[in-house]
């Protein structure tokens, strides 16, 4: 009898020491999980991002006065197909100087282009009449057209020549001198500023698409 208590103690005493220890154990392994928690969560607040557009353009820059110019045309008519607008141009002698304007897939026939508000002149018997729209030109800088905006705010045609200039020590990329040659072409071609500013918008809104055009 004395051996059997003294043999049920000893089992009491080492479920005590395994309860001890399995405590002490789990305690250690929570401790562990919340330094690895909080260490995470340090990290994060000490600056550390999670990429979600890939690296930044550390040499982007904001496009300075993206703002839209208001323009108005002169307008001989509109069609769904390119084909369908050359033939109506080519069979009307009268519009030997006008030029195809593409928006959202539509070809606008248009013989000139000025500033909001000019007195472009328009008849009935013609069947022509003022367009208003807006073009912004923040986009041409990508095709070499950076000086477009100063085209189409120009008012006589020696500031459109000027445009074409190189600037002194600078030596213009390819882009560049493909549009100052367009500007070259079309001074050369006609003096009447709103036929320049005309095929010059055509260009770059059809060959090298740059110009949101909206109505």
């Amino acid at each position: 009898m004395k051996f059997g208590k003294q043999y049920s103690n000893m089992s009491v005493f080492m479920a005590i020491l395994h309860g001890v220890l399995i405590g002490i154990g789990a305690v250690a392994v929570i401790g562990l999980l919340l330094m690895n928690t909080n260490g995470k969560d340090s990290a994060g607040a000490n600056g550390d991002k999670v990429a979600t557009s890939g690296p930044e353009g550390k040499d982007e820059q904001p496009v300075a006065d993206s703002e839209a110019i208001s323009l108005v045309a002169k307008q001989h008519g509109v069609f769904s197909s390119k084909e369908a607008a050359t033939s109506f141009m080519n069979e009307n002698p009268a519009l030997a100087k006008a030029a195809l304007v593409e928006v959202d897939g539509q070809f606008y026939v248009w013989s000139m282009v000025g500033a909001a508000g000019s007195t472009i002149p328009v008849s009935a018997e013609e069947g022509t009449f003022r367009k208003p729209f807006t073009a912004n030109p923040a986009a041409c800088e990508a095709v070499g057209a950076s000086k477009l905006r100063e085209v189409m705010t120009a008012t006589e045609l020696a500031q459109i020549k000027s445009l074409a200039k190189a600037e002194e020590g600078v030596e213009p990329d390819e882009k560049t001198k493909a549009f100052n040659s367009h500007i070259a072409a079309m001074t050369t071609f006609t003096d009447d500023v709103g036929i320049v500013k005309l095929h010059l918008l055509s260009h770059y809104s059809h060959t090298d698409p740059c110009v949101k055009i909206s109505f």
